[in-house]
């Protein structure tokens, strides 16, 4: 609504959605790390004024006639809502489309979230100028083959495990299980980059991320996989299926174990799922377009805090990079879900199935 022309049906509607007492918070980089010195607007006149002020003409989409915007500048794209624990929304906004996904600095880039009242309207809105990159944006990176971005996002001393789960192989000497393992932002780029040469462009859906009891429930069942005892199945007797499930449960618990040192309560990892027909590596040409490949992605964040330079009124600045990766890939020739489940991500196949964009 907001990168709606300001005219006064946006207005009108805006101000239909608000409580009296709204309160309007601007925050950098953290969505939940409060500052004493942050700007708070309070009452619902207020708010309406900085919006119209400021807000309509930083997110308005093609300004006015009097002063109008170059294409692209505004809001012009928005990454899945996600409904937090607690109810409210959040959402990260941005100038240009899916292609630029953060990785243009000099872009609008903004995030939002919203506590709502039982009546359906805004208690508190808080923004967030330069929010920290988000899972949806490394897969959009990587589906748009933005090496770069994918590069840049990655920690110097990031780990990569790679777990597969093949339920349709193409021969009786495909194992129906592999894990590896990948050390360092050098060696998990490469392997990324031979990832990327199949899948870019063919990411069809894409989860928002699991929360709350979501991950409570993924990290419980992880935890009583990484401490089980290894059993091996009659068909994974030697030492290299021996070997790849021990990866598999290091994995598990480095995601239960996995410290991101996030100021305040920032988020140590996040999970999503996303899903699209490619060829796997090491599948011929044979199969394009049998298989359906789904993927559970786990990050585990690594956060970089610098102070303001020395005299200098700066505010602290914040970044945070991919320390841990943990891709679950099911490779099938329908949608794959492993429990807990995704939400939305059956009926986004659905659609898609359907050739509704």
């Amino acid at each position: 609504m907001q990168s709606a022309a300001a005219d006064i049906a946006a207005e009108l509607t805006l101000e239909k959605m608000m409580d009296e007492h709204v309160t309007l918070t601007l925050r950098a980089c953290f969505f939940n790390q409060t500052d004493p010195d942050e700007t708070v607007i309070k009452g619902k006149a207020e708010v309406m004024r900085y919006l119209i002020n400021d807000g309509f003409s930083t997110l308005g989409v093609g300004g006015t006639p009097e002063a109008p915007k170059p294409k692209g500048e505004g809001c012009t794209f928005v990454q899945p809502c996600t409904l937090t624990p607690s109810g409210d929304t959040r959402v990260v906004f941005s100038a240009g489309g899916k292609d630029a996904t953060g990785s243009t600095k000099d872009r609008l880039r903004v995030g939002e979230l919203i506590t709502w009242g039982p009546w359906g309207v805004a208690l508190s809105i808080v923004r967030v100028l330069d929010p920290l990159p988000t899972h949806y944006e490394w897969v959009m990176r990587q589906h748009y083959s933005n090496y770069a971005g994918v590069r840049a996002m990655l920690h110097p001393g990031c780990t990569y495990y790679l777990i597969t789960h093949h339920s349709a192989p193409a021969h009786a000497q495909t194992p129906t299980f592999s894990a590896r393992v990948m050390l360092g932002a050098k060696g998990v780029f490469q392997r990324l980059d031979n990832e990327m040469s199949r899948m870019g462009g063919r990411v069809a859906i894409i989860s928002c991320n699991l929360l709350g009891d979501k991950i409570a429930d993924l990290q419980a069942r992880r935890a009583q996989l990484a401490a089980a005892a290894d059993e091996p199945d009659e068909e994974g007797g030697s030492e290299q299926a021996a070997t790849e499930r021990a990866i598999a449960r290091q994995a598990y618990n480095e995601s239960v174990h996995w410290k991101s040192g996030a100021p305040g309560d920032g988020p140590d990892i996040s999970v999503t799922c996303f899903a699209g027909k490619w060829l796997p590596l090491g599948e011929g040409p044979k199969r394009a377009g049998e298989l359906v490949i789904t993927i559970r992605e786990t990050i585990g964040w690594k956060y970089d805090n610098k102070p303001p330079p020395p005299g200098k009124e700066a505010k602290p600045s914040a970044a945070r990079s991919v320390g841990l990766l943990i891709r679950e890939v099911y490779i099938d020739t329908q949608l794959h879900e492993e429990p807990p489940i995704a939400p939305g991500l059956a009926g986004a196949w659905a659609l898609h199935q359907r050739g509704v964009k």
